[in-house]
Order: structure tokens, then C-alpha cells, then sequence
């Protein structure tokens, strides 16, 4: 028995770890599809035997505290499982947060709709905004056709947390008949809700929305890193040719500038990059954007610094990083360090491959063909870049003017 309860406990800590890691690991350029999968089927492994074990009788949902990480996906998840509607709503009362709406969404949007609709039924009007949210974007998970009229009350709702849940949805679900609402809201005083407009208007091709989009691209704001991960694939080279010294030239954190470089995806400011990979506190941030055009691997191709010396000194808390930079981000401390002399060295062999002016990711330029690929076996973020790149493509074959 204290052999079996060592295991409930151990258990109790680690499956909502094993939620927080598979999530952390979406956008990470450390990981690609290979490794996100094995960190999902180790999830699954754990809600296995977090199930098993609530199915026998030993009850873990209660003693799992709600304000872990993973918490709210873990309860949710095993909560549905086992029909247990009692530890559901220990869940959902735990939402405070857009980080937990997203882990109860994500346990919603994991089962069969018959399965989840009770769940769903039960919460859809609740008085939390963040549940709220977290109950549209999974109903607009499980339907392939949305009633144009089920969205519009939550885009006249006066919180904002619902109306940009809604507008996403029209945005990730491709709701053209929905466009009149997000042209309604881009020039509305709430920055969220304005600049949701933005982004899924530009998903759907709306001319406005790139106006208002690019009011988010010059100045430090929340929404600025979302905003140039979007905006450079809309921009003809020209565009993208100006506005990038624009932000080199701005006041913005070297983080954001590293970031910038990375989506415009102009071999132009490998210079700059190299330069950064010999500053402690910027080389691997200058790293991940040069693999993140390139496609250099800096493991396998040897380019990793050797002398460990610079980075251990550099192993700084997130916490306190951020008090000095807000930009700074959860996976830096876990990025490779490039050596710069072997990167500048790789640079100078391989770069008669690479075109100025001519914009790349993960080595390849962008047609569909390159696109599919980096889809398949780039990283997390080339790989989110790669499907988004992807979408705006399509655009005008979906929606004909």
C-alpha cells in the first residue's frame, strides 16, 4: 500500500507537468513533429494511469492542485473520462486565466463531440469570461458549419476576453460570412479586441484589416510579436525591405528585432546576426533566428559553441530576464549556443545557396511544395510559419473577389 499511494502521488504531480511540457513544446524551436508526438504519447500515458487509478477507486482529481500548471487540462480531461461531472467542475472553477481556458478548451476539443456536449452544456453560459471563451472556441472545434447566428451574441458581449475568443474562431475557422463583424472591430478602443479583428481579417483577406494589423508592428505592445509573425508574409519584398530597418532602427528590445529578422526571412541581415551570436546576452536568440531562415541545424551541424563557460554564466530566471526585457522568452535558457566563428563559417560556404531579396524559411524559399515540407520536418515555429504561410496562399482561390 505505501508502495501504491507513493505512486498516486508522484502521479497527482506529474501528468499536469506532463500537459505543461507537451504545451510548452508547441511553439519551441527545440522540438519538431518527431519529438512534440513522443511528448504527447507520454501525456496520454499519464492520463492512462490517472484514469486507471480513478476507475479503481483512488481518488487523485481532488488532491491535484487547480492552480498547477496543467492543472485545469488534467482534471478536465479525467473528469470527462471517467463521467465524473463533480471533479469537471473543480476545473472549471479553477479557470482564472488565458492559459486555463486554453488547458479546459484543449480537454474539451480532445473527445467526440456526443461525448463532451453535456460538459459543454452545462458551462456554456457561465459567468466566467475565460470559461466562456474556452466553450466557444471548442464548440467551433467540433463543427464543420457554425450557425452564423450562434456567434453573434458573443460578439456584443462587453467583455472582451469573449468577443476576441469569437473573432478568433471566424479567423481560424475561415467564417467569410462573418466578415462585416471583424471590419466592425477593427477600430474599436479595446487594443485585444482590435487587434483579433486584425489578424483574423487578414486570414480572411479583409484589405482593412492590414491597416490596422500594421498599427501593432511599430511600437511595444502586447500583440507586437504576434503582429510580425503575420505581417512580413503579407508584405511584397519592397514592404518587408523598408519596414524591417524600421524596426532595427526603433528603440524595440534586440529580442524582438532578432524575431523580426527571423520572419521577414531576408538572408540581407545575416551580418547583424552573426554579430549578435558573439554578445552573451543575444547569441542564442541570433542562433535560432539564422537556423530559423537557413534551416543550419546547430547540433548536427556542428556549430555548437564548446567552450560552456559564456552560457553557464548566462543561465539567468526567466523571472528576472523579464524584469529587464518583457520579451523574453520561456524556452531561452534551453536554446543551443552557436559558436560564432564555425556559424560564420557554415554562412560563408553555403550562401551562394541563399538569394538576396528572396525570402526563405528553413532553408527553402516559399512555395507550396517548400511549405508542405517544412510542415513535416521543421520546427514548432517554422512549422506553425510554414501552415500560416499556407492559409494566406490560399486566400484568394478560397474567397474570389
Amino acid at each position: 500500500m505505501p508502495y501504491q499511494q507513493g505512486i498516486i502521488s508522484q502521479l497527482r504531480h506529474d501528468a499536469p507537468f506532463a500537459w505543461f511540457l507537451r504545451d510548452a513544446a508547441e511553439y519551441n524551436p527545440n522540438f519538431r513533429k518527431r519529438e512534440l508526438d513522443e511528448l504527447e504519447e507520454r501525456l496520454q500515458g499519464y492520463m492512462r494511469c490517472l484514469i486507471l487509478t480513478e476507475t479503481q477507486g483512488e481518488t487523485i482529481l481532488s488532491k491535484i492542485r487547480p492552480d498547477d500548471w496543467g492543472a485545469v487540462f488534467t482534471i478536465a480531461y479525467a473528469a470527462i473520462s471517467t463521467s465524473n461531472e463533480k471533479a469537471f467542475l473543480l476545473a472549471v472553477d479553477a479557470v482564472e486565466t488565458e492559459a486555463q481556458s486554453r488547458e479546459l478548451c484543449n480537454a474539451l476539443k480532445r473527445f467526440p463531440f456526443k461525448r463532451v456536449k453535456s460538459y459543454i452544456l452545462n458551462i456554456a453560459h457561465h459567468n466566467n469570461p475565460w470559461v466562456q471563451a474556452a466553450v466557444i472556441r471548442a464548440v467551433a472545434h467540433h463543427f464543420d458549419k457554425i450557425n452564423p447566428d450562434w456567434l453573434l451574441p458573443h460578439l456584443k458581449s462587453e467583455v472582451p476576453a469573449v468577443r476576441v475568443a469569437a473573432l478568433r474562431v471566424i479567423g481560424d475557422e475561415d467564417l467569410i460570412a462573418h466578415k462585416d463583424q471583424i471590419t466592425a472591430h477593427l477600430d474599436h478602443a479595446e487594443a485585444s479586441i482590435r487587434f483579433q479583428a486584425a489578424f483574423s481579417g487578414n486570414l480572411l483577406g479583409i484589405d482593412l484589416a492590414y491597416k490596422t494589423l500594421l498599427t501593432f508592428c511599430f511600437t511595444d505592445n502586447p500583440y507586437l510579436r504576434k503582429a510580425l509573425g503575420l505581417v512580413h508574409h503579407l508584405h511584397d519584398i519592397p514592404a518587408i525591405e523598408r519596414a524591417v530597418p524600421r524596426i532595427q532602427n526603433s528603440e524595440l528590445s534586440t529580442r524582438i528585432k532578432a524575431y523580426n529578422i527571423a520572419m521577414a526571412g531576408l538572408v540581407d541581415w545575416m551580418s547583424v546576426l552573426l554579430e549578435w551570436m558573439k554578445d552573451s546576452e543575444y547569441a542564442p536568440l541570433a542562433g535560432e533566428a539564422f537556423c530559423f531562415i537557413t534551416g543550419a541545424d546547430l547540433d548536427a551541424d556542428d556549430l555548437l559553441l564548446r567552450n560552456l563557460e559564456i552560457s553557464v554564466n548566462q543561465e539567468i530566471p526567466l523571472t528576472q530576464k523579464r524584469k529587464q526585457d518583457h520579451w523574453a522568452q520561456a524556452y531561452e535558457n534551453d536554446l543551443p549556443w552557436p559558436d560564432p566563428d564555425a556559424v560564420a563559417a557554415w554562412w560563408e560556404t553555403n550562401r551562394q545557396r541563399f538569394k538576396q531579396g528572396t525570402r526563405y524559411l528553413a532553408g527553402r524559399t516559399l512555395t507550396e511544395e517548400n511549405l508542405l515540407q517544412v510542415k513535416e520536418e521543421g520546427t514548432q515555429p517554422q512549422r506553425h510559419q510554414a501552415e500560416l504561410i499556407l492559409r494566406l496562399l490560399h486566400i484568394n482561390s478560397k474567397n474570389p473577389s
